[in-house]
């Protein structure tokens, strides 16, 4: 039955003898056949197993772990031995995909996997940068208190992280399809809710983030609220700007969306080299916050021009040329 699913199951149940073919077992199979009230015989893929359907025999004949082919007799029919599975599968498998013919693309992918690599690696170095800059200038101390409001500032996206890629999948279909319309809507829909869900979080940490970070990490850590507070306003901007990232990449435009982290890790790594010494933590997290900035910027720039897909919550909206 694990072969044929449900269908399968109806279809061995309505007959009298079931009959599983296995390979080597994982277990005792004689002495589990006797116990059951099956019997036990050699065939051409290993062993076979015979028991009525309606007894704890015939179950473990249907069920048979490794079952090479399902097949039955039925009460004085031909018996001639013929496996359902291919019927079944001609049965429900659309004309469509029956009278196609093979096709292979064995190389098309790998003009992606080299934009793919450079956004995973750049995407990494994005997302540390600050941490390693402030543990290199500041110290062990002062990383820990920013390490702190990084992660707490991160809690803000995690519902429009979990959206996007569920939501990814789809992206790609209707892209393929032409929906063009249905996708600006259905991307709208997810960045006005996301925003809306995760602007509460917002609030709570910029105004409330010092009393959080006494209660949950001790009063040493108060000194992170400036850099909560500033982390939090980048990440609501990156949710109130949407799933560009995901849009591009989804859609076939991996390039545009490595140029684009690509700039803004680079743009990242020098405005922290230029305000940490000065400003410390704040320094840091204004820093990523401009770059984050400019990321979605680039990102959503490219969006619209590549696809006219406008991803913010605000929706489309429609510039009047002079």
């Amino acid at each position: 039955m694990f072969l044929l699913g449900d269908r399968g199951g109806a279809w061995a149940a309505r007959r009298r003898d079931v009959l599983a073919c296995a390979a080597a077992p994982p277990f005792d199979h004689a002495h589990t056949a006797s116990a059951v009230g099956a019997t036990r015989t050699p065939s051409r893929c290993g062993w076979a197993i015979t028991g009525d359907a309606g007894s704890a025999g015939g179950a473990l004949a249907a069920h048979w772990s490794g079952a090479c082919h399902l097949n039955a007799s039925l009460n004085g029919a031909t018996g001639n031995g013929d496996e359902p599975g291919a019927e079944i599968l001609r049965r429900f498998v659309p004309e469509t995909i029956q009278v196609a013919g093979a096709g292979f693309q064995r190389f098309s992918w790998a003009s992606s996997v080299l934009p793919l690599m450079f956004l995973a690696s750049a995407g990494v170095l994005f997302g540390q940068v600050d941490t390693l800059i402030v543990g290199a200038m500041k110290g062990a101390r002062a990383v820990g208190v920013y390490g702190v409001a990084d992660r707490g500032a991160e809690s803000i996206a995690f519902l429009f992280i979990a959206v996007g890629s569920v939501f990814a999948p789809t992206v790609s279909r209707m892209y393929a399809a032409g929906e063009m319309e249905k996708l600006q809507r259905m991307v709208t829909k997810i960045s006005r809710i996301t925003l809306v869900v995760s602007l509460p979080v917002a609030v709570v940490l910029i105004f409330f983030g010092q009393w959080l970070l006494k209660v949950f990490y001790g009063p040493q850590f108060v000194e992170g609220r400036g850099a909560l507070a500033i982390l939090s306003c980048g990440q609501l901007l990156s949710v109130g700007m949407g799933p560009v990232g995901m849009l591009l990449i989804m859609t076939g435009h991996e390039r545009n969306a490595a140029l684009a982290i690509g700039i803004a890790a680079a743009g990242n790594i020098v405005l922290n080299l230029a305000m940490v010494p000065t400003w410390g933590l704040e320094g840091a997290a204004t820093a990523n916050t401009l770059s984050v900035a400019l990321l979605n910027l680039l990102m959503a720039m490219w969006l619209a021009k590549k696809l006219g897909i406008q991803s913010w919550a605000l929706g489309r909206i429609r510039f009047r040329r002079p």
